[in-house]
């Protein structure tokens, strides 16, 4: 938990943890963006049931992405301003954030989705290292395609 905290602080970001419900909620959200293909092709919001990663919507292509450097870079792009960062296990800190620079949170090796309060945008760093992602997406892409924002 403390990691996560600690590298979004890092950033210097104004920080404010999230009570469980308010961050279950938002993960919802998050979800409904960017794991709806996953939930209308399987029944379920992540592949591989309740105990499976929402990323996997990124790693198995049902959502456009960009992967590695070129989703590190556009991540780097995005204003910083009012962010969230969420996770799906509940042992970790969940937050909402305003600063001047986004974290990077691809050195802690674990699952941890940031977005603005919008989820016009995702940036997901995974466990997996680079093995799989980061992953960027953004959510006009899972309505449009993305060959007009590359």
């Amino acid at each position: 938990m403390s990691d996560i905290l600690e590298t979004a602080r890092a950033a210097e970001a104004a920080v404010e943890e999230l009570p469980r419900k308010e961050a279950w909620a938002l993960l919802q959200a998050w979800r409904e963006v960017y794991c709806a293909p996953v939930h209308a092709a399987t029944g379920k919001w992540a592949i591989g049931g309740a105990g499976g990663c929402a990323w996997h919507a990124f790693s198995h292509d049902y959502a456009p992405c960009l992967t590695g450097r070129q989703a590190l870079a556009r991540y780097a792009g995005q204003p910083a301003g009012a962010f969230l960062v969420l996770t799906e296990r509940s042992n970790d800190a969940a937050l909402r954030c305003e600063g001047p620079a986004l974290p990077d949170f691809s050195d802690l090796r674990q699952d941890v989705y940031v977005a603005p309060p919008t989820f016009d945008w995702t940036m997901v760093f995974t466990h997996e290292g680079e093995a799989f992602g980061p992953y960027f997406s953004r959510a006009e892409w899972l309505r449009h395609g993305m060959s007009g924002d590359r």
